[in-house]
């Protein structure tokens, strides 16, 4: 058991689910009680979620996010329409039903560039207040996941 986890254990719908927290991050491990198939989920309170291959930082629904700029433990900031690529190559799914905003206010930034991160910053448009995400936790619980079953990476969902 990891230190400073907590854990819950329920029942619901054909699933056993298991619940753990690392700071403000929880795990949601989901095993559905026939065919014993693992499906898994990666938040924070404070707006964030994993999916294979990113991290999603949300901004507000309303949020244009191609404007947006960010910096990793006060690292040098990057512009984050120019990530785009990247998360394509990724297969990362940032689409939303919006058209006019096709992200839905998240900024996904791609797991490779976090290494071990403590802090990512961003800037939402040109000019605005920065603000700061905690990745506290989040590393201890992913790594945790990987050991629990969900495993291949796509288990994780959105």
């Amino acid at each position: 058991m990891l230190c400073g986890l907590t854990a819950a254990a329920a029942s619901a719908q054909g699933y056993d689910r298991q619940l753990f927290g690392v700071g403000e991050w929880r795990l949601s491990i989901a095993r559905d009680r026939f065919s014993q198939e693992v499906v898994c989920d990666l938040r924070a309170r404070s707006a964030m979620r994993y999916v294979e291959g990113a991290i999603g930082f949300q901004l507000g629904r309303r949020g244009d996010v191609l404007q947006s700029w960010y910096g990793i433990d006060n690292g040098e900031p990057r512009r984050w329409r120019d990530q785009l690529p990247e998360l394509a190559r990724l297969r990362v799914n940032i689409n939303d039903r919006d058209m006019d905003r096709p992200t839905g206010g998240m900024l996904w930034v791609p797991i490779d560039q976090l290494g071990d991160a403590k802090v990512v910053t961003i800037q939402r448009r040109p000019g605005s207040k920065p603000r700061q995400f905690s990745l506290d936790g989040f590393w201890r619980l992913h790594d945790y996941a990987i050991t629990q079953g969900c495993t291949p990476e796509s288990r994780f969902f959105r």
